[in-house]
């Protein structure tokens, strides 16, 4: 990719020059003397020269590599070749140009050195526009690097967040799932069927950058019908995921389940009364997706360590690489309740 670029670059360059050295003779009349064209011809071939060197290589070899000194050298020496041969040019019998038709005149040794002088003030113009043509193509070169790296770097960022998650998601719901072994539940089997679904859908490897909310959605209500099977009758679970079958919203994979993770470790008491309310919503008018959950504020006992927070700190992380400036989180947290809102952007 990056040698086409620099091949369409040289063939835009070649054509510009065309048209330069074109031009004389496209403006050229029929009763103009072929002659007339001589002078700027043989003064734009040197032009051509001295751009192109720069170009090709004394600015990438030299200029770009800090070999100054060089870089300065070689075009003094370019300058002082090209300006010689045009001073021998322009004083034989070879260069007579046509002044006025019908009057011949050769150009004097002083109108010859005068022309020297402004043809070195020409190729230095040269190198410094050429210079600067680089220049400008080798920022804007930097530019996509410093970007695909940056890119390589969030999207490495994210892989390592993702790859803590979802062990950390898991982890709670074995612990769920032993829980109901170590007593002997009827409800086990179910579980662990249950989790098998969870497991195919995470380490499927459909989940891209971004996946269909639906989807999502989908994997949402198969975890929390996993929850249910641990809930007593003092829980009061709601949950509302108003997301159409048909909608073609997507949202980066595994940045909501944190939350509905935590809903459920905190939100529920052993032996009091509690709850855990859940509502999602698709906002496609206004490109927004919100989830909002709100559940009991139960305090985990000193020797419960299933779970710390990481969670919700990587869904923190997440939301900053992925969407900058595109999203709100609100907390509310009392001494019986905790609310999480979070409104993300997609568009």
């Amino acid at each position: 990719m990056k040698n086409n670029i620099k091949t369409l670059s040289v063939i835009l360059h070649l054509l510009g020059w065309a048209v330069i050295f074109g031009l004389p003779v496209y403006l050229m009349s029929e009763k103009d003397d072929f002659s007339r064209l001589i002078r700027p011809l043989v003064f734009t071939f040197p032009l051509f020269f001295i751009y192109f060197l720069n170009y090709l290589y004394l600015i990438p070899n030299y200029l770009f590599k800090e070999k100054r000194n060089v870089f300065y050298i070689a075009n003094i020496m370019a300058i002082v070749i090209c300006v010689s041969l045009l001073v021998v040019v322009r004083s034989s019998d070879v260069m007579e140009v046509v002044r006025h038709r019908g009057m011949e005149h050769k150009f004097p040794m002083r109108s010859v050195w005068g022309l020297a002088i402004r043809d070195v003030i020409s190729f230095i113009i040269v190198i410094g526009f050429v210079t600067a043509l680089r220049l400008m193509g080798r920022f804007s070169e930097n530019e996509s690097i410093l970007k695909k790296a940056e890119n390589m770097r969030v999207k490495a960022e994210l892989a390592n967040l993702q790859s803590q998650i979802n062990p950390h998601f898991l982890l709670n719901t074995l612990n769920n799932i032993y829980a109901l072994v170590v007593f002997k539940s009827d409800d086990a089997p179910d579980a662990v069927m249950k989790l098998s679904k969870l497991l195919r859908y995470v380490i499927s490897g459909d989940q891209g950058d971004k996946v269909l909310l639906i989807k999502e959605v989908e994997f949402f209500n198969n975890y929390i019908e996993l929850m249910r099977i641990r809930l007593h009758s003092k829980v009061k679970l709601e949950v509302d995921f108003n997301v159409d079958a048909t909608s073609s919203t997507q949202i980066a994979p595994s940045l909501f389940i944190s939350l509905i993770e935590n809903a459920f470790k905190h939100g529920i008491s052993a032996n009091e009364e509690c709850f855990i309310h859940m509502k999602l919503m698709d906002n496609v008018v206004d490109s927004e997706v919100s989830l909002v959950i709100e559940n009991s504020n139960n305090t985990k006992s000193d020797d419960d360590k299933s779970g710390n927070g990481i969670g919700l700190n990587q869904v923190k992380a997440r939301l900053d690489l992925l969407y900058p400036n595109k999203y709100e989180w609100k907390i509310e947290e009392t001494d019986s309740s905790y609310k999480s809102s979070l409104t993300i952007k997609t568009e």
